[in-house]
């Protein structure tokens, strides 16, 4: 099997252990049904998502301003010397 397939095995593998404990394990937890916890649980990973997104965006253009050694567009560039 090729490591793309070794891959999907495993999402699909991670995928049903997560529904499984979802499906058995949630009914046990303490949460309120209230409308603040379903808005919760439904923006939280977008949120966290963007976060990180952002997170590295930033991350990856300081790097490249790092390596070229100062501003990063041409213009900027020309006006400083």
């Amino acid at each position: 099997m090729d490591s793309q397939g070794i891959f999907l095995l495993k999402v699909l593998l991670a995928s049903a252990a997560i529904s499984a404990s979802i499906v058995y394990g949630g009914p046990r937890l303490p949460i309120p049904a209230t409308n603040a916890i379903a808005l919760i649980a439904v923006f939280l990973p977008t949120v966290i998502l963007a976060s990180v997104l952002t997170w590295r965006a930033l991350r990856l253009q300081g790097d490249k301003e790092s390596a070229v050694g100062g501003p990063s567009t041409n213009t900027e560039r020309l006006r400083d010397g």
